[in-house]
């Protein structure tokens, strides 16, 4: 008799399991499909942020983004073709010559023309369209960076450019300025006050204002019909002194107010030396998941100090043709400044122009 019951007892207890694993299986389901996707998201951010450096002499081609592209991409040289838009910031932009003797050279037909124009600077203050025949008949656009300041007096301002602008007192230059841009009726993107995430710019580190003046310049082109104008908002790629990259949104103007968005970055070389990727990965990555606004490169270059120029030009585009799939245009900074920036400082920084069939 004690056997029977000690059996029915271990009978019993087998029961109460099978019906206590049936009853929360499903749950398990949920949890484990859970758990995995949320792992694989995780992985995906990973993969995304972290992105491998490449050695001086290595074109890096992610090979799974080359498996899923379509198959009316061909491969050129181990490199992709994605069609992007190559533009350029040099001193002689007035001169037809100087802008077809640079393209000559790096075999490139630039689509973007960058000047720089400053509130408070007599001598480049105003829109001259005379300087700007050949863009215009040539069909390129303008990037046009219009500088609250008088650059001559660096961060010691005697005016409060970015105060006038908020409070009207700069409204009759600015539509003066409209008006020429209307006037000159081709395309032209305004970049205005750029790398405001900075501290070398005395519109710098001050969100409230600069948001408020930006807002004020482009209600005044609409109410002038300036409708061949377009405007970029454009940061760092770094903020200094630093900041998360998320601080970045007290900046931001408002979707309304933005057509485009660009981002500066520069490889100065020396004990400094950073890949493309590792320059513009952090901004690139916030923007695109913040913003559905197309990004554009505004400025960037390399210094031939420290490393390859070469190689850091040719590791940008195949940065761009295969990781950095959401930038529409890159402005090469040709100008001899902190460093010679230019496309032409040598025959292998020319060459790394040429040979690359990024178009």
């Amino acid at each position: 008799m004690e056997k029977l019951i000690n059996g029915i007892r271990k009978d019993f207890k087998v029961i109460v399991i099978s019906l206590f694993i049936i009853s929360i299986y499903p749950l398990i389901i949920v949890y484990t499909r859970n758990f995995l996707k949320a792992n694989s998201s995780l992985e995906d951010k990973i993969k995304t942020m972290i992105i491998p450096t490449p050695t001086s002499n290595q074109n890096v081609i992610d090979t799974k983004a080359e498996e899923n592209k379509s198959d009316e991409q061909s491969k050129i040289a181990g490199v992709t073709t994605r069609k992007f838009s190559l533009g350029v910031s040099l001193t002689d932009y007035k001169s037809e010559s100087g802008i077809k003797s640079l393209e000559n050279i790096s075999g490139v037909n630039f689509s973007t023309i960058s000047i720089y124009k400053q509130f408070g600077n007599e001598f480049n203050d105003k829109f001259v369209q005379e300087d700007l025949k050949f863009i215009k008949e040539s069909g390129k656009t303008l990037l046009l960076a219009w500088e609250p300041w008088d650059p001559a007096r660096g961060t010691q301002q005697e005016r409060d450019y970015l105060a006038e602008i908020i409070n009207g007192s700069l409204d009759s230059y600015v539509t003066t300025f409209a008006n020429e841009i209307k006037t000159y009726g081709a395309p032209v993107v305004i970049r205005f006050g750029h790398e405001m995430n900075g501290n070398w710019y005395p519109w710098g580190g001050r969100p409230a204002e600069y948001t408020d003046a930006y807002r004020r310049i482009v209600n005044i082109f609409r109410e002038l019909g300036v409708y061949n104008a377009k405007f970029m908002w454009s940061i760092n790629a770094d903020s200094v002194p630093y900041e998360p990259i998320n601080s970045l949104a007290k900046y931001y103007p408002g979707d309304g107010y933005v057509d485009y968005v660009g981002i500066d970055g520069f490889n100065f070389g020396a004990g400094e030396w950073r890949s493309f990727r590792d320059i513009f990965a952090p901004a690139y990555i916030y923007l695109t998941q913040t913003y559905k606004k197309p990004i554009i490169i505004s400025e960037t270059a390399s210094s031939e100090i420290g490393g390859s120029k070469e190689n850091w030009i040719s590791d940008m585009f195949t940065t761009l043709q295969n990781e950095f799939t959401n930038i529409q245009e890159v402005i090469w900074f040709s100008i001899l400044k902190e460093s010679d920036w230019r496309i032409d400082s040598t025959d292998s920084s020319i060459d790394s122009f040429n040979k690359l069939k990024y178009r």
